[in-house]
């Protein structure tokens, strides 16, 4: 899954720049919140970010992914909610069209269900 890893890379780069700029010693756990419209694999995202530690600060880090629904309005008949979806394997290719529950309109915007974001580290430092 090629995207599951350079999602993992920027990730982990980023955490690394996190640990650096905090000097820690060792990173105990990598908190991630991952908006579910992403689909994004977690169990992909956690071995990637595994398989990158190796060696490093972040080596047998504690990796937490939070999962986020998502929140749609729509324009036409003002729905505010989540957005109902079934886990279908052809999202991993291509993005699916997104409709109103209520109305079925596409013209909808997506409030929360496409993030990802590093949450909080927890680091061990020395001194």
């Amino acid at each position: 899954m090629v995207h599951e890893f350079s999602m993992s890379s920027e990730i982990f780069r980023r955490v690394m720049e996190e640990a650096k700029r905090k000097k820690a010693d060792k990173i105990l756990e990598i908190k991630i919140v991952i908006g579910e419209l992403t689909f994004l694999n977690h169990d992909q995202i956690k071995f990637w970010i595994k398989e990158l530690s190796r060696g490093t600060t972040a080596e047998n880090a504690k990796v937490v992914i939070v999962s986020r629904k998502s929140k749609i309005k729509c324009k036409k008949c003002c729905f505010e909610g989540e957005l109902k979806m079934e886990e279908n394997p052809v999202y991993h290719i291509m993005t699916p069209t997104f409709k109103c529950p209520k109305c079925g309109s596409p013209e909808i915007d997506i409030i929360t269900g496409r993030e990802v974001m590093v949450k909080g580290i927890r680091i061990f430092r020395k001194s």
